[in-house]
């Protein structure tokens, strides 16, 4: 009886260990097709950047056969040489549609709501329909209406942008909402921002106000420089020191000109100096935090 159970063992040993041995089954390829949104200037090497370089954004995209997306896709392109680089940005045109293969699956960027992605390989392109719909949708927007806020109409030249003149106390303001192709909640995400910055926007400009007032045109009044724009488009002039202003006087020489409220939870706005000779502006960003606004750390270092 041993003697037969000695021998089965040893039938079966080789093929377990030639089982344990066998490689693994290679992952599949992750394919994406997309429509092109913006192709980036291509790099050289630079410090420690290995490779040329390139960057390319997509307004519509899907990963192999799942629904499509309208979430921002960057796809970072890195070749050994110049050639290989011209080669591979000659696929991509704006609105143009391509396949590709990825070095791994595409990634979603939590921080700033976009998608990423390495370029392994260009493959020849499918015809899509449903992912070139999505795309001329967004290329070719048009003007809605919410209920609280009115109608907002598309920009002549920017397709994500989306605008209207509103009186911002007691003066006409551009007013307007940046969507991105950020998904198909982005115009939800951007008009609630906008919704927000109207209903507080007594208290959102005068934390702007003071901000500029004291950080740029007191503080910082004799140790930064302005560059002034004459307006007849003439060379800008580069004053050694800012005037000081208080906040009554910056009140009173800077309206505000345009509020722009993106879907990425900000709003920028844009105070103009009157002045008849000279045409200045200042934009700061605000962001919400805890139910209250404060100012972009990039604006104030």
């Amino acid at each position: 009886m041993l003697r037969m159970l000695l021998a089965l063992l040893a039938l079966l040993l080789p093929s377990a260990l030639s089982a344990q041995n066998e490689p693994a089954a290679p992952e599949a390829p992750v394919i994406v097709s997309g429509v092109v949104l913006e192709v980036g200037v291509p790099y050289p090497p630079i410090g420690d950047v290995e490779g040329y370089g390139q960057s390319i954004s997509f307004i519509a995209w899907r990963e192999g056969e799942e629904a499509v997306s309208t979430t921002l896709l960057w796809l970072n392109v890195n070749v050994d040489t110049a050639e290989k680089q011209a080669e591979i940005g000659a696929h991509f045109r704006r609105g143009k549609l391509v396949r590709f293969e990825a070095q791994e699956p595409v990634r979603f960027r939590e921080k700033s709501r976009t998608a990423g992605a390495e370029l392994a390989n260009m493959l020849e392109p499918v015809e899509d329909a449903e992912l070139t719909a999505a795309a001329d949708a967004l290329f070719r927007p048009s003007a809605f209406v919410d209920p609280e806020l009115g109608e907002f109409e598309p920009h002549s030249r920017l397709f994500d942008h989306f605008g209207q003149v509103r009186e911002w106390l007691g003066k006409d303001t551009v007013f307007e909402v940046i969507l991105e192709p950020m998904g198909l909640d982005a115009r939800d995400r951007a008009l609630n921002m906008a919704r927000i910055a109207w209903n507080d926007h007594k208290a959102i400009d005068e934390t702007i106000r003071e901000a500029i007032t004291d950080h740029i045109y007191s503080r910082r009044a004799e140790e930064a420089g302005i560059m002034l724009v004459p307006v007849d488009g003439g060379e800008p002039i580069v004053e050694d020191e800012l005037p000081k202003l208080s906040h009554a006087e910056f009140e009173k020489d800077h309206r505000l000109t345009r509020v722009s409220c993106s879907a990425q939870d900000y709003c920028s706005l844009q105070y103009t100096a009157d002045k008849p000779e000279w045409h200045w502006s200042y934009t700061a960003t605000i962001r919400r935090k805890d139910d209250g606004w404060y100012l972009d750390e990039w604006d104030f270092p």
